[in-house]
């Protein structure tokens, strides 16, 4: 599974380096580390083009969005 999110209205895909099934700890996982207050998807990877040449470009409608929000809160220095 992906994460999927946006942050200053570019795609942001994190892979995770274990496989998780379970779609609980999957979105805590996910909630960890999606920064606070933004929505996410989960999806598989073949759900992404296999053609990676214009990933720069990809995007994904705000709707789409729906799995949850992150709740990392930014590092203050």
């Amino acid at each position: 599974m992906l994460i999927l999110y946006k942050e200053s209205s570019q795609l942001r895909i994190i892979t995770l380096a274990q496989k998780v099934e379970d779609i609980t700890r999957l979105k805590q996982i996910a909630e960890s580390l999606v920064p606070q207050g933004l929505p996410y998807k989960l999806i598989e990877q073949s759900d992404l083009p296999t053609d990676r040449k214009y990933r720069n470009i990809w995007e994904i409608d705000d709707q789409l969005l729906t799995d949850g929000y992150g709740a990392r809160l930014y590092d203050q220095d």
